[in-house]
């Protein structure tokens, strides 16, 4: 029984320390970011980075718009400009002032509109915001979301 216990403790000392140091990382990176994923992207060695990637703007009527923000940080060495932007349908659009340049450590809320038209049913559609950065020519946003039939006034 003794000898079991023994050979326990350094592991439990291993995980308990590998708890801790995930965490220490946890809170490092949230402090530093704002953000886990952002933290965890520019881990892996990304430095214009744009959150949220993924938008789920729910079920709206035709015809219903629904403005949405997704924020581009710049964790390069020098300013980069966001030159415009393109959708891949006429659903979205951005609604602020490009170009913008966003100076080094900065970041800008960029605000897309969505517009819900077409035939009723889901959507998926992309957003690409075009940048001057050889390292990162643009960056890109999907937007989902479902056209709702409108009710039939009698």
């Amino acid at each position: 029984m003794e000898l079991q216990r023994k050979k326990r403790t350094p592991l439990l000392a291993a995980l308990g320390g590998a708890a801790v140091l995930l965490a220490l990382l946890l809170v490092a990176s949230w402090a530093l970011f704002g953000s886990l994923g952002v933290g965890a992207r520019y881990l892996r060695g990304e430095r214009l980075i744009v959150a949220p990637t993924r938008i789920d703007t729910g079920a709206r009527p035709q015809g219903a718009q629904e403005r949405t923000r997704v924020t581009v940080h710049n964790y390069t060495g020098g300013e980069v400009t966001l030159l415009g932007g393109q959708a891949s349908c006429s659903r979205c659009l951005a609604v602020s002032d490009l170009p913008r340049t966003i100076p080094a450590r900065g970041s800008f809320e960029l605000e897309l509109e969505v517009r819900f038209a077409g035939q009723p049913g889901p959507f998926v559609q992309e957003y690409v915001v075009f940048t001057d950065s050889p390292a990162r020519p643009h960056v890109r946003v999907t937007i989902s979301g479902a056209v709702l039939e409108q009710a039939v006034e009698r």
